[in-house]
């Protein structure tokens, strides 16, 4: 009994923190959504390929070594030693070694510019992943202001279905006519479908957020509902100005499109130094050997006869003598010890006329650095046009929440009003209806102040540098 209490117990304690899986805060939808993201993932796999060039650009500057080696078969070739027809194959092998001593510093602003690529590419992905930030956030809050607009449809159908209700006891007392309660029930249907629109807009708001994350239908969650204060007025506190100036230090944006600027007048360095004399130093050793070949082992001279005499047959010597050879195998080793050849050379490259090509990829490069400075004055420039927006926009939904805050509670009071002469019979079921309505169409004001001011609030937070959260 004791192993199956436990057991149970464990079983409950595994449901519940599967259930508490399921309700997702917005940094969990964040960080869901930058670890599975696609074009994160390819944008990570262009900081490496960034990686990969800073790397080459640096290994540039190092000597290059290159071996070879071949095999060929001869036929009746003459052997240099023997003089005579032989058969066999013959190895060459070869080591060959350059490295340039100067090409105008080209090398050099290689590295430098592929370190500032490097850069470039991980803001890049910096800004990629706050744009997706961004739009979470603002589906975030989009549900968030679709769960209070359901739960005010909600409370408010609940509070018309009880005055149907006195109002269907009150007719069949008598005391109020028939009419008013088809006014009450005609309120009650609209209210009904006032719900369904309510669950509908929270039912699309869900799915796009679940279409942004990429998510799975067997993953799908509810969204965590923090307590969103409207009197953290931090965001207003600062000026448009110097929100701006913060983001100019702390926006990938600007910082990847600057780097871009010093990365095209990197370029500009190269294609002069193109136009420039290039110094180079190669070195290259050979050998080899042939198979099948003999060499001459030892000499013996001898004079031979030439001839003899008229008289008494005696043999004429030869004054010069003649020799007889002896040979042997010509080992391998042997022979790349003695078919060694080095050689050592410095050249130097001096560009004469390439029709043009040098002179006007200078031409390409200082337009592409005066196009990379437009690059980021218009990325500042579209910076400080959405923080000013934003900052406009937040402040004005700020007023305009104060402002439905005190129609609302005017209203409301109103409404009790309305609804206690409704209640007593001295007011007429339209004219509630018509209180109720302006009731709901104030409540549905102020909603829509309050998440317009969270999220214009939050997006100059996130201007300044501070994380996204709701807490």
């Amino acid at each position: 009994m004791r192993k199956l209490a436990l057991l149970l117990f464990a079983m409950l304690i595994a449901c519940y923190s599967q259930a508490q899986d399921k309700i997702w805060s917005l940094e969990k939808c964040i960080d869901y959504a930058i670890s599975n993201n696609i074009q994160v993932k390819k944008q990570m796999l262009a900081v490496k390929a960034s990686e990969v060039d800073l790397q080459q650009s640096k290994m540039n500057i190092l000597p290059g070594v290159n071996g070879g080696t071949g095999y060929s078969k001869s036929f009746k070739t003459v052997n240099q030693f023997t003089n005579q027809f032989y058969n066999g194959g013959q190895v060459s092998l070869s080591v060959s070694g350059n490295i340039t001593l100067f090409n105008g510093f080209q090398m050099m602003n290689a590295i430098k510019q592929s370190a500032i690529n490097l850069r470039s590419s991980k803001y890049d992905q910096d800004q990629l992943m706050n744009d997706i930030s961004l739009n979470i956030a603002t589906q975030y809050l989009s549900i968030l202001f679709y769960k209070e607009q359901l739960n005010n449809a909600e409370s408010e159908l609940d509070i018309t279905k009880q005055q149907a209700t006195r109002m269907s006891q009150m007719v069949e007392a008598g005391t109020k006519a028939e009419g008013d309660l088809l006014n009450i029930e005609a309120q009650v249907a609209a209210e009904e479908l006032a719900v369904v629109n309510a669950k509908s807009n929270l039912d699309l708001g869900y799915l796009t957020l679940y279409q942004l994350l990429d998510l799975p239908e067997s993953d799908r969650f509810l969204v965590e509902v923090p307590n969103l204060q409207v009197l953290n007025q931090s965001a207003l506190q600062a000026t448009p100005n110097s929100i701006y100036e913060m983001a100019l230090n702390n926006q990938p944006s600007i910082k990847s499109a600057d780097l871009k600027v010093k990365s095209a007048e990197l370029t500009l360095k190269r294609s002069y130094a193109a136009l420039m004399p290039t110094l180079a130093l190669s070195a290259q050793i050979n050998t080899g050997f042939q198979t099948n070949m003999t060499t001459i082992d030892q000499i013996t001279p001898f004079y031979p006869t030439i001839g003899y005499t008229q008289s008494g047959n005696i043999p004429v010597i030869s004054s010069f003598p003649e020799y007889n050879y002896t040979y042997k195998k010509f080992n391998w080793n042997d022979q790349l010890n003695s078919n060694i050849q080095k050689s050592l050379g410095i050249y130097m490259s001096i560009p004469i006329f390439g029709k043009m090509q040098g002179q006007n990829n200078v031409k390409r490069s200082r337009l592409n650095i005066e196009s990379s400075k437009l690059d980021l004055q218009q990325a500042k420039q579209q910076l400080n046009k959405t923080i000013e927006q934003a900052y406009s926009d937040a402040r004005a939904a700020l007023n305009k929440y104060f402002s439905a805050e005190k129609k609302v509670n005017a209203t409301r009071e109103s409404f009790h009003y309305s609804e206690q002469r409704f209640n007593v019979g001295l007011l007429s079921g339209v004219d509630y209806n018509n209180a109720k309505k302006d009731l709901s169409a104030a409540e549905s004001e102020l909603l829509q102040a309050k998440y317009e001011y969270f999220f214009r609030s939050t997006v100059l937070d996130f201007y300044m540098g501070k994380p996204l959260t709701l807490n």
